[in-house]
């Protein structure tokens, strides 16, 4: 029996406490869950306990049956006047259960006028018609519950007493689902963005039947037991949670990460104070008693470093339009694809969402603007033994937006209804079935940004950012909804590199994902190459919106691709006329009523559940997290497996009672039959995994069969359910999202969206920056799935921005810190539901390629990053000897952030556009300070330099773009007396960090959290020890370390840095010219060459190895190796084990002056002195080949740096140039034409878009932001994983892919040996 739970509601009068575990000098706050119940957190939402609701009981006394039946007459008891007006009104109720008007919408059938009959909303100017209104989101927790029952009797609100008398065990566990209570979403943003301590998510959504929020307890319920809670080992076990909080204000918490603005605190002690001392601020106008850069206005007294800071990742869920709303709410009824109703209905009553019918099947039709069209919808939304047509209501107006196609409940529930909540990268990303992905603003651009800059008001902007949360909207044709709903019918023609969705949830676009190489280039079924240029391309490849697809259609291929032309990457199930509900059982979409912390454990359903093994036929038994139940016997609480057969009507018939399950004899044949749930008369050959092993058999596949039945050395079979998930095989691409901006602007008074139907100033808008589709990387699973390997994407890389009420900048672009100090850059594994069955992954991009050529690819396989997507934020900072450093403004504010003078910027800004070119694309703005600055590095709010003479030295750039500051980069923010972060060295000349991504040391290892654990000198830490120093060269000291994890405790009082080790032994390090980091292993270029230093223990270091070199300038790595620059040119040192680095013999560039190298993917940059930049191609790392040098027209004339990253879709490379300063130019964009600016590696073809010109020679250039980076290269995790036990490999791992167990290389072909044969007997599935 499978126990379940039932929520409990508590009263709170305590006062409120911060679940946030940032404190002074990182004492993290570590909160327990018990403890949690214990704070008062409720008492911001007036959280309490119902008196007159009893939850989840049936009504005393049974059902009646005056209530359910029709009567003998033929009408319905109760009814009364109801069908006076609501004539031909359907019942939504066909088939076996049927019910009265009034029993399910209420009010009062005796009365014959609307106002008496109908009850009457609270807010009537929100409710002016029969329609759902648009965005009402918490407003409705305020309505009476009369009301809510009379326009949605399915709402969660009322469906204890309106479904759950026939339905009382479905009504529970909606009400607990992930769908209702977002668990999952608001446990992981939470925790990756440092606001509470536990990994296992403690806040989730829900309310009561008077609207109230309220807690949900997770309390186990049993046959012939008392109730009890889960224990921890049921807890872990399970994934489940012990309990579901509100999420407490922004402005209650203590921010997680203190983004430091110096308001430590004013003279004039911690009230808040106006102009000259009154009570009333004045916007705008100086305070004679502020003391410079700490105001005294400010938002509340929580503490250290908060006085102007509200928590912006909970600032984001409460109040943009992000990931919301669901089950608890309406839909937001505004636009293409957000059309729904709330609770029961908001799945099982249709609405008309997308006209393709790939996503809604026979609905497609319908349209997507939310109508109505009940007669046409009448041949399928009935059942066998239920003919009768539906009946139009009159009093219903069909032809307005908000109303669903029919007034009937139904199990076919298409996949469109479902992407109304599952299109946003956090809420389980599922565009990724249909082959669609975000798109970034750039792609195409040219049909989605008006000609002419757009003008407009606060409040028209205010109006479109309530639709769409992107600052960009406002700017772009897509914040005009009638030219949305358009999109994909009139400019998806005229498109050159993709095609648009039909639907357009939050208002957003979304872009097709297309088959290609890694160059770009397009591809048809069989790989040939489709010129973009060929016109009509595309014609056919996404099916015509609204046309009618019947099952013989689709049996035909109408989906699937044809020769010649592009493949559009939806999954395979799709292609086949799949919908979720046709995989997705019952408890999947209702829940079970446990409370889940992470989506994975909530599922049942696995690939092997219905296509069997290699080695065994399918059991049609569910096996995954979800099927697992605990022992009620067991006094240790272990889960087992518990194989559930699909033996439930509702599983195994289809709306028109046929089987959806048939296993049946075909010509001698065991042949597996699925029937669909959404179209009549189509099925399917469910094909088994074992078949495609067996020689001899129809669907033999030698190539599939030689990959599942690879052996390692003692016999066993190296890809088993059991270690791998089958998507990390067959997943075609997967969706990252490379970061989304959420600027906070303190003077917008918006609505909260959530628990408070408020009014409150500051609003944060969301904005998409860098989403690809070219990435494929591995790591661990959580717990709950056993650890295998998956498929990981990047979900949520948050950057926060701060303006005050008076505009001004108070921190820009900074990169959040998880609780456990870990970067906040959130990845976790996923599976895409990108399955296909030609699309799939090849050996060569899990394993060494036998060619040598996938060398940037497993670095991105493996998660360590490539150098390519690094975000260039709105200043670039530029080195310059001894004429200091500038800040040289390179985007533009507004969103979306553009790189000035490029494609992008001409289109969404031409008017700025313009004025650039006017002025010589010249960049303007730039904002100097003195000092001798060599090299530098940017994290969080400050700037790490090598200063020469000077030694190591850290600037504050945490206020560059304020306008009310006079000095935007300073070295002493505080006082000289409370922060020293100099260091004094002979003369420094270069500094690197482990990673550029913002972190912190001082975050406590909980144990619970089941993070990574990497202890040092008795400390349990969730980071390894390297992490806590910068790395400088020093020509004379060798190597210095310098602790700089001061800067990120969170105490502005304990600023200061400290030299924790110098090493040259014996004088090897003399001459150190450049530091390189990767992991564990620092890379010294000096006299003697290229000096490999181990600093496993950093305190203790090592100098492994030494490789001669002819005067070694610099030096990068990628993966398995160096490439250096020396007096020679770029050279290639194998460090495949770095003790063992060695020079590869024969695989160099000649180059007269190569002075820096920089690697992003395959191609390296060096800069090549009077060559300018020198891109050599090292795709093959040991056979590097030059492709280009370039001079910009002879302005790239003495060229020392160049550091690539990319804005939105396009990649540019900054350059630092001795003569004529800095530069930008365009590497790879769409507007290159002939190819695509998606693909993995596109070539790079530079133009210059702008310049400054700097006051000191450009030495040096800060490299953009790490976003793709997990691990580094010694298996150290650095970035956070949003699963419990989710992580990435360790190197090991990693190890095992492309080492032999003696260390030695084991490359793979992707080619099927000639004569392999399956073996005789199967290999076991051996160890884990």
């Amino acid at each position: 029996m499978v126990s379940h739970s039932s929520p409990s509601v508590r009263p709170s009068s305590s006062a409120p406490a911060s679940p946030a575990n940032a404190a002074p000098r990182g004492r993290g706050l570590r909160l327990g869950v018990a403890a949690l119940a214990a704070l008062g957190l409720f008492q911001f939402f007036g959280c309490r306990t119902p008196s007159t609701w009893r939850p989840y009981e049936r009504p005393e006394g049974g059902i009646k049956a005056t209530d359910l039946v029709l009567a003998a007459d033929g009408t319905y008891a109760e009814d009364g006047s109801c069908v006076g007006c609501h004539t031909s009104c359907s019942d939504p109720h066909p088939g076996a259960r049927q019910a009265s008007c009034v029993f399910c919408h209420g009010g009062d059938a005796s009365k014959t006028d609307v106002v008496g009959a109908h009850p009457q909303p609270s807010f009537p100017k929100r409710w002016p018609d029969s329609a759902n209104p648009e965005r009402t989101y918490v407003l409705t927790m305020r309505e009476s519950e009369a009301w809510i029952q009379f326009v949605n009797p399915g709402d969660l609100r009322v469906a204890n007493k309106t479904c759950g008398p026939c339905h009382q065990d479905e009504v529970l566990r909606v009400m607990k689902s992930l769908m209702t209570t977002s668990q999952h979403f608001w446990g992981t943003v939470t925790y990756a963005n440092g606001i509470v301590s536990t990994k296992r998510s403690i806040l989730g959504e829900s309310y009561g039947p008077d609207g109230t929020p309220q807690m949900v307890q997770h309390v186990i319920r049993e046959p012939g037991k008392p109730d009890r809670l889960p224990t921890a080992e049921e807890l872990a076990a399970n994934s489940w949670s012990a309990v579901a909080l509100p999420l407490p204000h922004w402005e209650v918490t203590q921010p997680s990460n203190v983004f430091r603005i110096f308001e430590k605190g004013s003279r004039l002690g911690t009230a808040a104070l106006g102009l000259n001392g009154l009570n009333s601020p004045v916007p705008g106008l100086p305070d004679k008693f502020e003391d410079p850069g700490r105001p005294n206005n400010k938002s509340s007294d929580r503490g250290l470093g908060t006085l102007n800071r509200v928590d912006l990742p909970t600032l984001n869920v409460h109040k943009t339009r992000l990931n919301d709303p669901h089950l608890s709410f309406f839909g937001t009824n505004d636009g293409p694809g957000d059309f729904r109703s709330s609770g029961c209905t908001a799945c099982h009553v249709v609405y008309a969402n997308d006209r393709d019918p790939v996503h809604s099947g026979l609905f497609a039709q319908f349209g997507n603007l939310g109508q109505g069209n009940v007669g046409a919808a009448a041949s399928f939304l009935q059942r066998d033994d239920h003919k009768e047509p539906l009946g139009v209501d009159p009093t219903i107006a069909q032809d307005k937006s908000g109303h669903p196609i029919a007034h009937r409940f139904t199990r076919a529930i298409p996949s469109s209804t479902c992407m109304v909540c599952h299109m946003h990268q956090p809420n389980s990303f599922l565009n990724t079935y249909y082959g669609y992905q975000m798109w970034s603003y750039e792609t195409d651009g040219q049909h989605m940004w008006p000609e002419t800059q757009p003008d407009k008001g606060h409040e028209e902007v205010r109006e479109i950012n309530d639709r769409n949360p992107e600052g960009a909207a406002s700017r772009g044709k897509w914040g005009d909804r009638s030219f949305l709903a358009g999109v994909a019918q009139e400019i998806n023609p005229k498109l050159e590199h993709t095609q648009f969705a039909d639907y357009h949830g939050h208002g957003w676009i979304f872009r097709a994902v297309f088959k290609m190489d890694r160059k770009g280039n397009l591809l048809d079924k069989d790989g040939a190459i489709v010129p973009y240029d060929k016109k009509d391309k595309f014609a056919g490849v996404i099916p015509a919106l609204g046309q009618k697809v019947d099952a013989a259609a689709i049996a035909r291929g109408c989906f699937v691709p044809q020769p010649g032309q592009p493949v559009h990457l939806k999954d395979v199930h799709a292609e086949r006329g799949m919908h979720c509900v046709d995989c997705h059982f019952e408890q999947d979409v209702h829940g079970d009523t446990h409370l889940y912390s992470e989506y994975q454990a909530a599922i049942q359903i696995q690939c092997q559940d219905c296509h069997g093994t290699a080695t065994e036929y399918a059991t049609l038994r569910f096996s995954g997290p979800a099927a697992k139940a605990e022992d009620a016997s067991a006094a240790d609480g272990k889960k087992q497996r518990m194989d559930r057969r699909l033996k439930d009507r509702s599983e195994v018939q289809t709306p028109w009672r046929q089987k959806r399950f048939e296993v049946v004899d075909k010509g001698g044949r065991r042949t597996y039959v699925q029937r669909s749930m959404l179209i009549p008369g189509l099925e399917w050959e469910i094909s088994q995994v074992k078949n495609s092993c067996t020689e001899g058999d129809p669907e033999y596949n030698p190539k599939s069969a030689y990959a599942k039945l690879q052996t390692k050395a003692d016999g066993s079979c190296a890809h088993t359910a059991e270690k791998m998930d089958c998507a990390a095989c067959h997943t075609s691409w997967m969706t990252s999202c490379f970061g989304c901006h959420l600027p906070q602007e303190a003077n917008w008074r918006t609505d909260m969206h959530h628990f408070e139907d408020k009014k409150l100033r500051n609003w944060a808008s969301y904005n998409p920056q860098v989403a690809r589709d070219d990435v494929f990387m591995l790591g661990v699973s959580p717990d709950v799935k056993d650890n295998k390997v998956a498929v990981v994407r990047s979900s949520s890389a948050v950057m926060v921005s701060s303006t005050d009420a008076q505009r001004a900048i108070a921190y820009k672009q900074q990169l959040t810190i998880a609780a456990n100090g870990m970067n906040g850059q959130c990845f976790n594994t996923h599976f895409a539901h990108t399955v296909r069955k030609t699309e799939t992954r090849k050996c060569s991009d899990c394993h060494l390629s036998d060619k040598n050529d996938n060398n940037a690819w497993l670095a991105q396989t493996y998660l360590m990053g490539t150098n390519y997507v690094n975000f260039f934020g709105m200043y670039a900072y530029v080195g310059e000897g001894a004429g200091g450093l500038e800040a040289v403004k390179i985007t533009e504010w507004p969103e979306p952030q553009a790189m000035i003078g490029s494609n992008l910027h001409r289109m969404a800004f031409p008017d700025e556009y313009k004025a650039h070119e006017k002025a010589g694309r010249e960049l303007s703005e730039a904002h100097h300070h003195g000092g001798s600055v060599r090299s530098l590095e940017v994290r969080g709010e400050y700037l790490y330099t090598a200063s020469g003479e000077d030694g190591f030295r850290v600037y504050d750039i945490a206020n560059v773009a304020n306008k009310n500051f006079s000095e935007r980069i300073v070295t002493a923010p505080v006082s000289p007396l409370g922060q020293d972060t100099h260091v004094k060295t002979r003369f420094a000349t270069c500094v690197a960090l482990p990673t550029n991504m913002s972190i912190s040391m001082a975050r406590p290892w909980i144990p619970e959290n089941r993070e990574q654990n990497y202890p040092y000198q008795g400390r349990d830490q969730n980071l390894h020890e390297t992490y806590r120093y910068a790395y400088v060269s020093d020509r004379f000291e060798g190597l210095v370390l310098v602790d700089i994890d001061c800067l990120t405790d969170g105490d502005p009082d304990n600023n200061f840095t400290k030299r924790a080790l110098t090493f040259n032994p014996d004088g090897a390090l003399a001459g150190a010219e450049h530091v390189a980091i990767a992991g564990a292993t620092v890379y010294v270029c000096c006299d003697r060459g290229l000096a490999v230093i181990d600093v496993m223990d950093p305190l203790a270091p090592k100098l492994v190895a030494t490789v001669p070199l002819n005067k070694p300038r610099a030096a990068a790595i990628q993966f398995r190796y160096a490439f250096v620059v020396d007096a020679d040119g770029l050279k290639v040192v194998d460090v495949t084990l770095p003790a063992k680095a060695k020079l590869v013999a024969g695989a160099g560039v000649p180059l007269a002056d190569a002075r820096d190298v920089y690697v992003a993917r395959e191609y390296a940059y060096v800069g090549a002195g009077k060559d300018g930049l020198a891109i050599v191609d090292v795709q093959k790392p040991e056979q590097p080949r030059l492709l280009t040098k370039f001079t910009a027209d002879g302005a790239l004339a003495d060229t020392n740096q160049v550091k690539v990253g990319m804005v939105n879709d396009s990649v540019y490379g900054l350059v630092a140039d001795g003569r004529s300063g800095f530069h930008v130019l365009q590497l790879v964009t769409p507007e290159d034409g002939g190819r695509s600016a998606y693909g993995f590696s596109p070539e790079p073809r530079p133009k210059w878009i702008a310049g400054h010109r700097t006051r000191g020679p450009a030495l040096a250039i800060a490299k953009g932001l790490e976003r793709d980076r997990a691990v580094d290269e010694s298996g150290h995790q650095v970035s956070i994983f949003g699963r419990i036990g989710g992580r990435p490999f360790t190197l090991a791992e990693m190890q095992k892919l492309y080492l032999r167990a003696d260390g030695s290389l084991m490359p793979v072909s992707d080619d099927v040996p000639a004569g392999w044969k399956p073996p005789a007997v199967m290999p076991s599935a051996g160890k884990k």
